[in-house]
Order: C-alpha cells, then structure tokens, then sequence
C-alpha cells in the first residue's frame, strides 16, 4: 500500500514563530479534520458500489497532525490499484455473478483472467479532486491563526 502525503511548507517555521501553540493547535487541528472529511466524502461519492461495503468502509480517522483517510475491507487495494490478469478460484465469484444474473461465473473468471481488474483510484482521486476544498480549508486555519494571535 502507498501513502500519499500533503506537506505544508514553511508550517514548522510559522508554529516556531509562533511560539505559543494555543495559537496554532485548535486551527491546524480543524484544518487536517475537515480535509480528512473531505477527501473521505469525495471517495465516498466516487466508490464502487455493489453491495455497499466498500463504501461504507471508508473512513478518515485523525492522529494527532495527521489525517489517515482507508477503507479496511480486504479487497481495498485491489479496487483501489487494480490487479493483473489472474484466474479466481471457483466459487469466488458466485455472490457477485449471481446479484448480477450472469448463470454462471465462468466468462468473468475467463475476463479477469485475460485483463486483470481496472484500477479505480478512488481514493487517489479524491485526493486531486479536494485540492480546492483543501486550500480554502488553509485559508480558513491561517485567518483562524491570525485572528488569534490579534487577540
């Protein structure tokens, strides 16, 4: 699995600058919740869905200064990255090509045998595609800052 990572140049400068993290902490908080949020609404949007789990199952989560944004089902990756031409195992398919009204899985095991899966990138994307959401979300933790060390 790869990490994608936003760095915000010059941030460790201006909280040295800063000093006091009462200043800084709240609004650099805020800021990495509502970027997480928005990256998870974007891949929300853009999921796959079948039955749903996918879905359902991603979620951002906050650590301190970092925003992770993953979904824990284990076929994640392969939706995410998409995979090479393999032949699944009989029966793996069975749910899928049932809800689907295929009568039997044989051509889409033959399909994926021959071209592998299509990458989705769906959590990739919704990372390019909140870059403005994200930038009027920094605007917002600098006034935030600024507001605060005026006070």
């Amino acid at each position: 699995m790869t990490d994608t990572r936003i760095t915000i140049e010059g941030l460790a400068e201006l909280q040295k600058v800063l000093g006091d993290s009462s200043l800084w902490k709240q609004p650099t908080e805020d800021f990495i919740k509502k970027s997480a949020l928005t990256i998870e609404r974007k891949a929300k949007e853009t999921a796959p869905v079948d039955t749903g789990r996918y879905r359902a199952s991603i979620q951002s989560e906050v650590k301190g200064l970092q925003g992770i944004i993953y979904s824990d089902v284990s076929y994640a990756r392969f939706i995410e990255y998409g995979t090479r031409p393999h032949w699944p195992p009989v029966g793996a398919l069975t749910p899928w090509y049932s809800r689907h009204g295929f009568s039997s899985e044989f051509p889409v095991r033959r399909a994926i045998g021959m071209r592998g899966t299509k990458a989705l990138l769906v959590l990739t994307n919704a990372l390019k595609n909140s870059a403005s959401d994200i930038q009027r979300h920094f605007n917002d933790m600098g006034k935030a800052i600024l507001a605060r060390w005026r006070r």
